[in-house]
């Protein structure tokens, strides 16, 4: 799904999930009307907790490396601790792929015409036998959006670069 950020690309995708947005690049889960310290975000099962108390501190995961999310609601959530009332949200990185024994890799693009932001994926990745490695950079720039009615809205502009390895 295209969008700004990963939980806009979830809101498409899964029912039952809403956001508070505070900027283009800026969105916080919410399940049953819960949000912020209600509802537990992790990256692969790691707690990550530096946006659920401020309004303008969103996800910090990279949407170009996530393969998939995990959702989960109801009662099931208190698994997790009393901070999950509402729900959790665990996003799952890509697993290296590939011919065994062969450097493989993929690039993305993407382009949104309201802001002008232009967002780049590349990664490379390695498997043999039990052992395999991966490394993703990825960047977006977005200049301050603009509509026919206000004209452009300063200071929603935003530039986000990330870097990530894994190996095991």
């Amino acid at each position: 799904n295209t969008s700004t950020n990963v939980i806009d690309a979830l809101l498409k995708a899964v029912p039952g999930i809403s956001a508070i947005t505070t900027g283009p690049n800026i969105s916080k889960p919410f399940i049953r009307g819960l949000g912020y310290n209600r509802v537990l975000t992790l990256y692969d099962g790691i707690r990550q907790e530096g946006q659920q108390w401020g309004d303008e501190h969103g996800i910090e995961i990279d949407q170009y490396g996530i393969s998939r999310a995990e959702i989960v609601k109801g009662p099931a959530s208190l698994m997790y601790g009393s901070d999950a009332i509402a729900g959790v949200v665990n996003l799952i990185p890509a697993v290296p792929k590939g011919i065994p024994g062969k450097l493989s890799g993929d690039a993305l693009t993407e382009y949104q015409s309201n802001n002008g932001m232009i967002g780049a994926s590349a990664s490379l990745q390695y498997k043999k036998n039990s052992f395999v490695w991966s490394a993703r950079a990825s960047a977006k720039n977005a200049a301050s959006y603009q509509n026919s009615i206000d004209g452009r809205v300063y200071n929603t502009g935003f530039k986000e670069t990330n870097f990530s390895v894994m190996a095991g």
